[in-house]
């Protein structure tokens, strides 16, 4: 909005003359009036120009555009394991790019093994259902949880969990319910349960467990008590129980 002062006071200047004597001796006074025009602006006042009625004199207009609204439907996600397919042969997970590989396993036809792998701290396969050889976790020293595996229901062949010192729990096998050949538990230092293989059901060769000092001797005769085994049963030189 535009402020307009204007100043525009009438001034009124009165001059007086010096007295003159005329002729006759008698005193006349001369007087000059100077008279400022009403409306006229004295120097130092601001004069305001008009300006033409529809136009903005700086304004700024700020114009609000409109953005369309998007709208994004997000699909349920699918199930990763939906991808997985049979992989064949024997397969050894030496590295990440192995693990990775055999993680798009639903199932193993042949023997899955990790040998000495000290930077594996757990095997964690989500997708894999069943292995059709054997399954052998032995002399991995970094490993304390040994696999995560909660699909896995079948080892076909043998399964072999030995000398992992640093391995505590077995981790999540929680519908592991058959192996076809032996299984064998030994010198594993931390190992404390056997309740992820709590399911187990039938083991088609001998049952060995054996050599776990800190596994208690009872709870690991209870477990091979539950377990329908083919062969020979040694529970062994396992820890003492609290």
């Amino acid at each position: 909005m535009t402020k307009t002062l204007i100043f525009g006071i009438p001034w009124l200047l009165l001059g007086c003359g010096d007295p003159k004597v005329d002729d006759t001796g008698s005193e006349t006074t001369s007087s000059s009036t100077d008279v400022i025009p009403t409306g006229t602006t004295s120097t130092g006042t601001t004069s305001t120009s008009t300006t033409p009625t529809g136009t903005t004199t700086g304004t700024t207009t700020t114009t609000a555009s409109t953005t369309p609204t998007t709208t994004t439907t997000t699909s349920p996600p699918t199930d990763a394991c939906d991808a997985a397919e049979a992989c064949w042969g024997d397969i050894e997970v030496e590295d990440e790019e192995d693990l990775a590989d055999v993680q798009a396993c639903s199932s193993i036809e042949g023997d899955l093994a990790v040998t000495e792998q000290s930077w594996l701290d757990t095997l964690a396969l989500p997708c894999l259902t069943t292995v059709g050889g054997t399954l052998m976790i032995l002399d991995n020293t970094g490993m304390d949880v040994m696999a995560s595996m909660p699909h896995l229901t079948t080892v076909g062949g043998d399964m072999d969990i030995g000398n992992n010192p640093d391995l505590i729990v077995l981790g999540d096998l929680q519908s592991l319910s058959y192996v076809g050949g032996f299984l064998h538990v030994y010198g594993n230092d931390m190992l404390n349960s056997l309740e992820p293989l709590s399911t187990m059901s039938y083991i088609g060769d001998d049952l060995q467990i054996q050599d776990n000092p800190q596994l208690c001797q009872t709870d690991a005769e209870a477990f091979a008590a539950e377990v329908d085994v083919m062969g020979e049963v040694v529970v062994v030189d396992n820890g003492e129980c609290d």
